[in-house]
């Protein structure tokens, strides 16, 4: 290996995990400068014994580990502290990361989510260091009596630098109380108001907390994707977004109040490509009386999903019956969109398998579908049903490649799962009959720790490694 092109040897680093890479750099001098600087080039951190040991790597006073900080472009940083066993020394870890991040001199893209960490010290380190450079910039705030390093919110009144490459803010807002708030909400406001014309993402789980600070702007004239909490949102207050291509809706409460985001302007979301919704508010999005249609090609309701890039899929499995809708109601929204259709993913209600696909028009929505997930709460009725799906369904499907029926993030062996997810036989005999339907279908899957693939030999049965292939509600 040692021999080989510096070129390849680099396209093998990028393909290789943190792990591999780590061990890598350790093998001789020339790989570990070479591999290095990709080590450290994307840092993610996703629990409090990674986190001790990256910032202890990066705070250190040793010549080598002074310049590993500047070789970072992307740092992440993202646990729950509920996890954290109450002797962990937070103040060290809250320390180490200050001094990690004010050698960050090249950082482009940061984001923390964990309670206690999201001080007004860290937020001045990271502008005193980064602020020219940084790209996209993610933050947890919550309303915590102390933080982590002793900071004061007090440090931040005034604190209105200039971000001048800034395109994407991400910010979670939990229970600050209003004085403790008032610096920080200043801050997000300038962040917001001086970079409108030039965001292109923004994500923000408390409108209600963020709304006052947008009064001034009228526009994000660029952004292409929103994702807000549900409670507290207005669509009528919100920023004209004439680009937008992709709004999801966030909410963990199934019988949280949306009245405030019924009333959809008809002017607004002209290009909208990608919407996550609950299913109360489809038809807000294409009313029968519309008179502007929208070129909604993926449509997700209620948080339902099936995520092939690594997604977690934790939720209660207790889904509320509030949380499902009947396909027909589905169809007659969909069919207003000027998509057409590609990919939907919702939550059903107990499912007749006989009668199921049988709605009326169905056959406009099915013909252009690529991606169908179905999430529920109970066993299917009939397992031959299910077989008939392929002149019932996949006949009328062309376009359909990804196929998903599951009743959650349930491994094959879970009790809790179907009660046929663990029989593969019974599985494959049902691909062997769709597949003389449809032609076009290349994955299908049961379960969450594994998914049907169509190959040149047959269907194989792939056991996935890690978070490949997800199925249920995101959180």
């Amino acid at each position: 290996m040692d021999a080989l092109p510096v070129e390849l040897l680099t396209t093998i680093g990028h393909l290789a995990s943190p792990s591999s890479l780590s061990s890598i750099t350790l093998t001789n001098s020339h790989f570990n400068e070479l591999f290095t600087p990709l080590l450290y080039n994307t840092v993610a951190i996703y629990d409090h014994v990674a986190a001790e040991k990256y910032t202890r790597t990066l705070s250190s006073e040793s010549l080598y580990g002074r310049g590993l900080p500047t070789l970072v472009n992307s740092f992440k940083i993202q646990f729950q502290s509920y996890s954290v066993p109450p002797s962990f020394q937070w103040a060290q870890l809250a320390d180490g990361l200050l001094v990690a991040v004010e050698r960050m001199t090249k950082l482009q893209h940061f984001a923390l989510d964990v309670e206690h960490l999201g001080s007004p010290k860290l937020c001045t380190t990271l502008v005193a260091s980064v602020a020219p450079l940084l790209r996209s910039f993610g933050f947890r705030l919550d309303g915590s009596a102390e933080y982590a390093d002793g900071s004061e919110p007090d440090m931040l009144i005034g604190l209105r630098p200039a971000f001048p490459q800034l395109t994407s803010i991400s910010l979670r807002l939990w229970c600050v109380d209003d004085e403790r708030a008032e610096p920080w909400l200043a801050f997000f406001e300038h962040l917001f108001t001086s970079r409108a014309e030039y965001l292109r993402s923004v994500k923000v789980n408390n409108w209600e907390m963020l709304a006052p600070l947008l009064s001034g702007t009228t526009a994000w004239p660029r952004l292409e994707e929103l994702t807000v909490g549900k409670s507290g949102a207005s669509f009528t207050e919100m920023p004209h977004t004439p680009n937008l291509r992709a709004l999801s809706m966030i909410s963990n409460a199934v019988d949280e109040d949306l009245s405030d985001m019924s009333e959809v302007p008809c002017n607004a979301f002209p290009r909208l490509e990608a919407l996550a919704c609950p299913g109360a508010l489809l038809a807000s999005f294409f009313p029968e009386d519309g008179n502007m249609g929208r070129p909604v090609r993926t449509v997700r309701l209620d948080q339902a999903f099936y995520d092939e890039d690594g997604g977690e899929g934790e939720f209660d499995g207790e889904l509320d019956p509030g949380n499902m809708w009947e396909l027909g109601y589905v169809v007659d929204c969909l069919l207003r969109s000027t998509g057409p259709v590609k990919e939907l993913s919702l939550y059903v209600p107990w499912l007749d398998a006989d009668e199921f696909w049988e709605v009326p028009d169905g056959l406009r929505l099915y013909s252009t579908l690529e991606r169908l997930v179905l999430v529920m709460a109970d066993d299917p009725a009939s397992d031959e049903a299910i077989a008939s799906w392929g002149h019932k369904l996949f006949a009328r499907a062309p376009k359909l490649h990804t196929f998903v029926l599951s009743d959650g993030p349930y491994k094959a062996t879970c009790q809790r799962g179907f009660h046929f997810a663990q029989n593969r036989v019974t599985q494959l005999g049902w691909l062997h009959e769709w597949d003389k339907h449809n032609s076009t279908l290349k994955k299908v899957a049961f379960t969450t720790d594994f998914a049907w693939q169509k190959t040149e030999s047959g269907w194989k049965a792939s056991s996935n490694q890690g978070r490949s292939f997800q199925a249920g509600m995101t959180v």
